[in-house]
């Protein structure tokens, strides 16, 4: 005899509408589905069993098709607004709201201008959620969670360019204790380092952080903080960009130009667009040793106001001196080390530099804007973009045929400063045993670092080596980083302290220096890329996927105007490419809008995958 299974029958979602809440049951959320062509928002029903609040900015947990997801509440009403049945949510994930309104706008504009999924941005905004954190806060506070209005007018955006180290503390302290100001302090750091750094030079004031250096569990308590009781002062690192914040409040973003300002992971949104789109509410200043060249195309048209300045070595009366035969390296040490510590900079070794011309020194580059490289002596110069090859180059300045190729040896430089310095205490400080701030005591150090690891301090004299191989570097950036790295290690030497720079005095970045006209070098770099249709004056998209189909995806994309011929693909491996794409940033709502609309075509109708990145910090 067979045996029969009871029949199951599928709950009804909307027959009872005694189940439904009493006040504004009807929710608006988006679906944490992974599905890009299933992004917007959908209703469901509020049963009255949900006890707990649900407002803007809850999570929940809703059916979706067969599946069970989580969803972000945005919107809560009394009237329904899309037609036919509804389902119910099943639950509320979060006790209360861990995201005000403001913020989920802010990050569906991030996650538009980067042709993004919100939740993909949202992971990256928000800390990772921790029940039991929730559990500790007063049950009174969670019903006073609100939103703040954005205000009519857009606020200021600044860049300070600073002319000693604690200038920026200073700055922070002086908003703080005034009295008069009601709004909050945001501070997003580079790394790190910053922070402690930063922290010290803050000293007895109260001051919440969001590092990533915190546990879960603190990084999580920190933020609801920020959510709940809006502090005077938040320090973080880069995604404290999307803190909540009262309106008119004061966001300082420290070295926008570093990498660690941009997200590493997809779809890597930076520090600086989301502060600009975060203007609406709060004044922006943007403070460092020198500006991203995004920054200065902005100071340029009017939409940044720039400090009025005289340079850090016209503020803090540094000398600049120059190899030559009476005068090298070793002498500018050993004098620097009777005055104070001396901090020496190398390259690490491995680094790759773009070919230069042998007889004049000048940058080799590629119509595409690319810079020539070459992997060896006897390899062909190539495009570090196009990968286009030069079997023939010839410079077009001096018609030389001849390449300088660099040779590093970081480690042999060490070894000879080390040498011929004896009884000098000796520090050394590199990417893999970095040290972080040198002892605050009357002892004089001889401090060897490469470029970005140099310890905090004070220094007699800076000696910088291997200039040529950070300008001539393969990055795009590479020009802009270097500028930055030098600039910002001028910030730590004394008053009437030695720079030692192994550049020609005809370099543009020493005439600049010296002539005090510093933004100089970075007004030829800007003339460089407007030429070669490169960033700041273009958008640009990296798509990732297999060689076949993004040729076929070049071919569908070759006619539309919105895009800056040619565009090209360059080989990563023997079946994977990138096809790079710019368009001009006067269209960029169009550009971000192209992206998007073609991530969501492609997942609906389940075409190969592809990676695709808006604006990466390297090309």
């Amino acid at each position: 005899m067979a045996i029969v299974k009871p029949l199951k029958l599928r709950r009804e979602t909307y027959s009872d509408k005694s189940l439904i809440a009493n006040e504004r049951p009807y929710l608006q959320v988006l679906v944490d589905n992974s599905i890009s062509h299933l992004s917007d928002p959908f209703e469901y029903l509020l049963p009255q069993s949900i006890t707990s609040p649900v407002e803007i900015g809850t999570l929940v947990e809703v059916p979706f098709g067969n599946q069970i997801c989580s969803a972000l509440v945005i919107d809560r009403s009394s009237n329904q607004r899309a037609a036919g049945e509804l389902r119910y949510i099943n639950r509320a994930i979060s006790l209360f709201p861990i995201a005000t309104g403001a913020q989920i706008e802010l990050v569906r504009e991030v996650a538009h201008r980067y042709a993004s999924d919100f939740f993909s941005v949202f992971r990256s905004a928000i800390p990772a959620r921790v029940g039991s954190c929730e559990k500790l806060v007063d049950s009174k506070v969670t019903v006073q969670v609100s939103d703040l209005a954005e205000d009519s007018n857009r606020h200021q955006l600044n860049f300070f360019a600073l002319t000693n180290s604690s200038q920026f503390a200073l700055s922070i302290r002086k908003i703080y204790e005034d009295q008069t100001f009601s709004g909050q302090i945001l501070v997003v750091l580079p790394d790190e380092r910053d922070l402690l750094i930063l922290s010290k030079r803050l000293g007895d004031l109260d001051f919440l952080t969001l590092s990533s250096k915190l546990s879960k569990s603190e990084r999580y308590q920190n933020y609801l903080q920020t959510v709940l009781e809006s502090p005077r002062l938040i320090v973080g690192n880069r995604s404290a960009i999307f803190t909540p914040l009262k309106s008119a409040s004061e966001i300082f973003i420290l070295s926008e130009i570093d990498e660690s300002s941009y997200e590493r992971h997809y779809p890597g949104w930076n520090v600086r667009d989301v502060a600009i789109i975060r203007s609406k509410t709060s004044n922006i200043n943007f403070v460092g040793a020198t500006p991203s060249l995004e920054v200065k195309r902005l100071i340029d048209i009017g939409w940044i106001k720039e400090s009025e300045n005289r340079g850090i070595v016209q503020a803090k009366k540094l000398q600049i001196s120059f190899p030559r035969e009476s005068r090298t390296h070793i002498s500018a040490i050993k004098e620097g080390i009777l005055k104070g510590n001396v901090l020496v900079n190398l390259v690490e070794p491995g680094y790759i530099t773009a070919l230069t011309c042998a007889k004049c020194r000048n940058l080799a580059k590629c119509s595409c804007g690319g810079r020539l490289a070459m992997q060896s002596s006897n390899a062909i110069p190539n495009c570090v973009i196009c990968d286009s090859k030069f079997p023939d180059w010839q410079c077009e300045y001096c018609q030389g045929r001849q390449p300088a190729i660099a040779k590093l040896g970081a480690k042999r430089f060490a070894e000879e400063i080390a040498s011929n310095i004896p009884n000098v205490l000796i520090v050394f400080s590199k990417s893999q045993n970095r040290i972080d701030s040198l002892p605050d005591d009357d002892k004089s150090r001889l401090v060897i670092s490469t470029y970005g690891c140099e310890p905090d301090g004070k220094y007699a004299s800076y000696i910088a080596l291997n200039c040529d191989f950070l300008f001539n570097s393969t990055k795009l950036r590479s020009y802009e980083i270097a500028r930055n790295q030098l600039v910002s290690n001028f910030l730590m030497l004394q008053d009437g302290g030695e720079i030692y720079l192994d550049l020609p005095k005809e370099h543009p970045f020493i005439q600049g220096q010296l002539s005090g006209n510093f933004m100089r070098d970075l007004e030829l770099e800007l003339e460089s890329r407007k030429e070669a249709n490169l960033p700041p004056f273009t958008r640009v998209a990296v798509i990732t996927g297999e060689s076949r189909e993004l040729m076929s995806l070049r071919e569908r994309m070759s006619d539309n105007d919105l895009f800056i011929k040619p565009l090209v693909i360059r080989a990563k491996t023997s079946i994977e490419s990138e096809l790079i794409v710019k368009g001009l940033v006067e269209r960029s709502e169009e550009f971000s809008e192209f992206f998007l609309q073609l991530s969501r075509y492609r997942s609906l109708k389940n075409l190969v995958k592809v990676n695709i990145r808006l604006d990466p910090y390297l090309i």
